[in-house]
Protein backbone atom coordinates (compact mmCIF):
# COMPACT_ATOMS: atom_id res chain seq x y z
CA UNK A 1 0.00 0.00 0.00
CA UNK A 2 1.42 3.36 -1.05
CA UNK A 3 1.89 6.08 1.56
CA UNK A 4 -0.66 8.44 -0.30
CA UNK A 5 -3.12 5.44 0.17
CA UNK A 6 -2.27 5.39 4.09
CA UNK A 7 -2.68 9.10 4.74
CA UNK A 8 -5.85 9.86 2.11
CA UNK A 9 -8.38 9.29 5.50
CA UNK A 10 -7.05 10.74 8.12
CA UNK A 11 -6.26 14.42 5.64
CA UNK A 12 -9.94 13.96 4.89
CA UNK A 13 -11.15 13.86 8.34
CA UNK A 14 -8.70 16.72 9.28
CA UNK A 15 -9.90 18.79 6.23
CA UNK A 16 -13.47 18.40 6.77
CA UNK A 17 -13.29 18.88 10.42
CA UNK A 18 -11.37 21.83 10.11
CA UNK A 19 -13.72 23.33 7.21
CA UNK A 20 -16.98 22.57 9.46
CA UNK A 21 -14.74 24.32 12.82
CA UNK A 22 -14.07 27.64 9.96
CA UNK A 23 -17.50 27.59 9.37
CA UNK A 24 -19.18 27.42 12.50
CA UNK A 25 -16.30 29.93 14.32
CA UNK A 26 -17.44 32.20 10.99
CA UNK A 27 -21.29 32.03 12.26
CA UNK A 28 -20.42 32.50 15.93
CA UNK A 29 -18.11 35.13 15.63
CA UNK A 30 -20.99 36.88 13.10
CA UNK A 31 -23.48 36.28 16.39
CA UNK A 32 -20.97 38.24 18.60
CA UNK A 33 -20.93 34.91 20.47
CA UNK A 34 -17.62 33.97 22.03
CA UNK A 35 -15.69 31.68 19.68
CA UNK A 36 -14.36 29.34 22.41
CA UNK A 37 -17.87 28.36 23.45
CA UNK A 38 -18.26 26.43 20.45
CA UNK A 39 -15.52 24.16 21.09
CA UNK A 40 -16.64 23.89 24.32
CA UNK A 41 -20.19 22.79 22.70
CA UNK A 42 -18.02 20.25 20.04
CA UNK A 43 -16.14 18.92 22.98
CA UNK A 44 -19.36 17.94 25.03
CA UNK A 45 -20.67 15.91 21.96
CA UNK A 46 -17.82 14.11 21.74
CA UNK A 47 -17.19 13.21 25.66
CA UNK A 48 -20.14 10.20 24.78
CA UNK A 49 -20.49 8.78 21.36
CA UNK A 50 -24.01 8.48 21.00
CA UNK A 51 -24.97 10.36 23.80
CA UNK A 52 -24.34 14.00 22.84
CA UNK A 53 -27.78 15.09 23.78
CA UNK A 54 -27.43 14.38 27.42
CA UNK A 55 -23.77 15.49 27.76
CA UNK A 56 -25.04 18.72 26.25
CA UNK A 57 -27.57 18.66 28.70
CA UNK A 58 -25.10 18.32 31.45
CA UNK A 59 -23.18 21.46 30.36
CA UNK A 60 -26.45 23.32 30.88
CA UNK A 61 -26.74 21.88 33.56
CA UNK A 62 -23.05 22.69 34.47
CA UNK A 63 -23.77 26.33 33.44
CA UNK A 64 -26.81 26.79 35.67
CA UNK A 65 -25.27 25.09 38.85
CA UNK A 66 -22.21 27.68 38.33
CA UNK A 67 -24.77 30.73 38.66
CA UNK A 68 -25.54 29.02 41.81
CA UNK A 69 -22.38 29.18 43.33
CA UNK A 70 -21.59 32.63 42.33
CA UNK A 71 -25.08 33.26 44.09
CA UNK A 72 -23.85 31.16 46.94
CA UNK A 73 -20.00 32.48 47.34
CA UNK A 74 -22.01 36.30 47.27
CA UNK A 75 -24.35 35.36 49.82
CA UNK A 76 -22.07 33.46 51.94
CA UNK A 77 -19.13 35.78 51.93
CA UNK A 78 -20.28 37.88 54.15
CA UNK A 79 -21.24 35.75 56.76
CA UNK A 80 -17.74 33.77 56.55
CA UNK A 81 -15.11 35.28 54.56
CA UNK A 82 -13.23 33.34 52.31
CA UNK A 83 -14.81 30.52 53.73
CA UNK A 84 -17.73 30.49 51.56
CA UNK A 85 -15.93 29.26 48.62
CA UNK A 86 -14.50 25.70 49.87
CA UNK A 87 -18.32 25.16 51.05
CA UNK A 88 -19.70 25.91 47.84
CA UNK A 89 -16.69 23.82 46.27
CA UNK A 90 -17.63 21.19 48.39
CA UNK A 91 -21.77 21.19 47.62
CA UNK A 92 -21.04 21.58 43.54
CA UNK A 93 -18.48 18.59 43.80
CA UNK A 94 -21.19 16.37 46.11
CA UNK A 95 -23.84 17.62 43.86
CA UNK A 96 -22.08 16.68 40.44
CA UNK A 97 -20.09 13.77 41.73
CA UNK A 98 -22.98 12.13 43.43
CA UNK A 99 -25.32 12.35 39.62
CA UNK A 100 -22.69 10.11 37.65
CA UNK A 101 -24.24 7.30 37.60
CA UNK A 102 -27.78 9.05 36.80
CA UNK A 103 -28.98 7.95 33.21
CA UNK A 104 -29.41 11.46 32.16
CA UNK A 105 -27.07 13.69 34.06
CA UNK A 106 -23.97 10.85 34.66
CA UNK A 107 -21.38 12.96 33.07
CA UNK A 108 -19.07 14.72 35.46
CA UNK A 109 -16.82 16.19 32.67
CA UNK A 110 -19.80 17.66 30.63
CA UNK A 111 -21.07 19.27 34.09
CA UNK A 112 -17.80 20.58 34.82
CA UNK A 113 -17.16 22.10 31.37
CA UNK A 114 -20.69 23.83 31.94
CA UNK A 115 -19.40 25.84 35.31
CA UNK A 116 -15.93 26.65 33.95
CA UNK A 117 -17.21 28.12 30.80
CA UNK A 118 -19.38 30.02 33.44
CA UNK A 119 -16.50 31.30 35.26
CA UNK A 120 -14.31 32.07 32.42
CA UNK A 121 -16.96 33.98 31.05
CA UNK A 122 -16.68 36.78 33.85
CA UNK A 123 -19.85 37.72 32.89
CA UNK A 124 -21.78 40.45 34.88
CA UNK A 125 -25.04 39.15 34.47
CA UNK A 126 -25.17 35.17 35.44
CA UNK A 127 -28.73 35.38 32.56
CA UNK A 128 -26.55 36.94 30.54
CA UNK A 129 -23.52 34.84 30.70
CA UNK A 130 -25.86 31.74 30.04
CA UNK A 131 -27.83 33.52 26.80
CA UNK A 132 -24.12 33.94 25.49
CA UNK A 133 -22.69 30.63 26.43
CA UNK A 134 -26.01 28.33 25.13
CA UNK A 135 -26.17 29.22 21.59
CA UNK A 136 -22.47 28.96 21.06
CA UNK A 137 -22.09 25.43 22.88
CA UNK A 138 -25.28 24.83 20.83
CA UNK A 139 -23.46 25.62 17.46
CA UNK A 140 -19.92 23.97 18.64
CA UNK A 141 -22.55 20.43 19.29
CA UNK A 142 -24.15 20.70 15.64
CA UNK A 143 -20.47 21.45 14.30
CA UNK A 144 -19.09 18.03 16.13
CA UNK A 145 -22.35 16.14 14.03
CA UNK A 146 -21.64 17.76 11.11
CA UNK A 147 -18.08 16.95 11.31
CA UNK A 148 -18.38 13.31 12.18
CA UNK A 149 -21.52 12.77 9.67
CA UNK A 150 -19.33 14.50 6.43
CA UNK A 151 -16.70 11.85 7.69
CA UNK A 152 -18.87 9.02 7.87
CA UNK A 153 -20.54 9.85 4.37
CA UNK A 154 -17.08 9.92 2.34
CA UNK A 155 -18.09 13.40 1.13
CA UNK A 156 -14.82 14.74 0.72
CA UNK A 157 -11.96 12.88 -0.71
CA UNK A 158 -13.83 9.62 -1.39
CA UNK A 159 -12.87 6.38 -0.09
Amino acid sequence: MSPTVKTAAPVRITIAAACVAAVASFAVALGGLPVWALFVGWVAWLLRPGSGLRSLACVGAGLVLAIAAQSSIGLLSPLVGVVAIPLTVFAVGVIVVGLRSHSVLGNPSAWFLGLVSSFALHAENAVEGFVTLVPAMAVGAVAAVVSKRVNDLRIIGGS
